[in-house]
C-alpha cells in the first residue's frame, strides 16, 4: 500500500472508532427505547465494519508474508 492509502485506512479506522464512541454515549443519554434500539443497531454495524476492515488488513498482511 502506498503512504496515501495507509492514511486513508487510518482515517477510516479513526472515524469508525469515533462513531462507535459517539453512539455509545448517545445510548447512555437516550430515554426512548425505539431510538436506543436504532442506535444500538448502528453500534453493531460500525463494530462489524471495523472488524471486517481489520480482518481484511490482517489477511492482506498474511498474504504479503507468504
Amino acid at each position: 500500500m502506498t503512504e496515501k492509502e495507509l492514511m486513508y485506512v487510518e482515517d477510516t479506522i479513526s472515524h469508525l472508532d469515533q462513531v462507535e464512541q459517539l453512539c455509545t454515549n448517545f445510548v447512555e443519554e437516550l430515554t426512548t427505547k425505539e431510538v436506543v434500539k436504532i442506535v444500538e443497531k448502528i453500534i453493531k454495524k460500525v463494530s462489524s465494519n471495523y472488524d471486517d476492515l481489520m480482518n481484511l488488513l490482517n489477511y492482506r498482511e498474511e498474504c504479503k508474508d507468504e
